[in-house]
């Protein structure tokens, strides 16, 4: 998982690898990603977020990031990510 968190994000597997070693699941790990890609905030802010305590509702309300438009959003980052969750 991994190797795919890092591919399908562009990060590199050290960051993953951080997040983990800091008790992030894949699920957190995946969503402050996708969080940071869609809404245009860095990576960083996003983790800081949630280090603060934030939920991850919360964090969707401070980034105006209704969720019709995350899922929109993601069929998005999909389409410009051919393969991705086709099974190759």
């Amino acid at each position: 998982l991994v190797s795919v968190i890092a591919t399908l994000f562009g990060i590199d597997k050290e960051t993953v690898l951080a997040l983990r070693s800091q008790h992030w699941g894949f699920g957190e790990i995946l969503l402050a990603n996708f969080f940071s890609q869609v809404s245009g905030e860095d990576l960083d802010s996003i983790i800081a977020l949630r280090n603060e305590g934030k939920g991850w509702g919360q964090i969707m309300a401070d980034l105006d990031a209704h969720p019709f438009r995350l899922a929109w959003r993601f069929g998005q980052f999909m389409a410009f990510h051919p393969g991705r969750g086709s099974g190759d």
